[in-house]
């Protein structure tokens, strides 16, 4: 009982998760929830585009990374195969029209995993850390992505 009552107001704090539009179909999540990133790449552009070790005009830190495009409502219903042919330990990021990212969690390797998505719809893998592995943008109704490295 004692436990009941310490946990009584972490629940009462607790509230419906917001549904956002354009999160691919059965997706329930908020930022806070969903683990949202700004991974806009924008902000760590090195102006001499990396060279020389110019000074970086913006503060933010070259990741490394390609500059990814944010999801579009390019299209109808959409399911992608995310196939992980590698010992790689990845997360699976939805990328929004406003460029956050969303996790939909781990794909473990040489398990393929059927995604509900929408055509136009951009997907990032991450490793446990964050970094950069792969991205693809839906551009069919049934495709699948197969990462080998």
């Amino acid at each position: 009982m004692r436990t009941l009552m310490l946990l009584l107001p972490l629940l009462a704090a607790c509230t419906e998760p917001t549904w956002y539009p354009g999160l691919p179909t059965g997706v329930s999540a908020s930022p806070a929830d969903s683990g949202a990133v700004d991974t806009d790449t924008d902000a760590d552009t090195d102006t001499d585009g990396g060279t020389d070790g110019g000074t970086d005009t913006d503060g933010g830190v070259d990741s490394g990374e390609p500059e990814l495009p944010c999801s579009t409502d390019a299209g109808g219903d959409a399911v992608l195969t995310v196939d992980i042919q590698a010992d790689l330990g990845v997360i699976l990021w939805w990328r929004a029209q406003d460029c956050q990212e969303y996790s939909y969690g781990a794909v473990p390797p040489y398990v393929p995993r059927d995604q509900p998505t929408y055509i136009g719809h951009v997907w990032v893998l991450r490793d446990a850390i964050g970094a950069y592995v792969d991205h693809r943008t839906v551009t069919q109704a049934s495709e699948t992505w197969e990462v080998t490295e």
